[in-house]
């Protein structure tokens, strides 16, 4: 049963089926409370995961009959990550350990709504659909670039005559971008064309 007052949440960050590594986001102050949860994650180092210091990378165990490698972090006092195999099946099985102590499956961006804006939830949802390192460093440039500059200034503008004519301005700098950063995510169509046995195949 979902405790709704405590608020926990399982997702996944990365993208499925696209890396050796996935990882698993858990969000809310549940460490305390679930006594079993202390199992199902065993340090090498034979701490409970709530006794574990933040920012602290774990090697351990996974699991409460069969078990697998895993790396764990906890990065607030009521989240912590979980680095397992990439493959469905090892996904699908921490998820559903998760899910009998109570705490759902939801998608990242959900999980993200309600601790950061919504910017911040937009570019870390897009960043896990990067296909590559290049494309991934341009999502995360615009974390503390041309982007996040812009949205700040955009969210505390004044609307009167003067500034909303400066902020179409700016609307219209950023759209003209629009067709490269959707292409981060999106690979570019390519059409080839040219009469036969010109060199086109090589």
């Amino acid at each position: 049963m979902i405790d709704e007052q405590l608020g926990a949440t399982a997702a996944r960050l990365t993208a499925a089926g696209r890396g050796a590594v996935a990882v698993i986001r858990v969000c809310g102050a549940w460490l305390d409370r679930y006594d079993r949860a202390e199992a199902l994650f065993r340090p090498v180092n034979g701490k409970g995961l709530a006794e574990q210091p933040l920012k602290r990378v774990l090697y351990g165990r996974w699991g409460w009959s069969s078990s697998e490698d895993v790396v764990v972090c906890r990065t607030a006092e009521d989240v912590f990550e979980v680095q397992c195999h990439g493959g469905e099946a090892a996904v699908a099985r921490i998820l559903a350990d998760l899910s009998e102590l109570g705490i759902p499956t939801v998608a990242s961006d959900e999980q993200l709504r309600g601790q950061t804006d919504v910017l911040e939830v937009e570019l870390q949802s897009t960043l896990t659909q990067a296909l590559t390192w290049r494309t991934a460093d341009y999502l995360n440039e615009q974390r503390r670039g041309l982007l996040r500059s812009a949205y700040e200034r955009l969210a505390v503008t004044t609307w009167n005559q003067s500034a909303r004519a400066a902020a179409l301005e700016q609307l219209d700098q950023l759209l003209a971008w629009s067709e490269f950063g959707r292409h981060l995510t999106e690979p570019w169509s390519v059409v080839l064309t040219g009469r036969p046995n010109v060199g086109k195949s090589s």
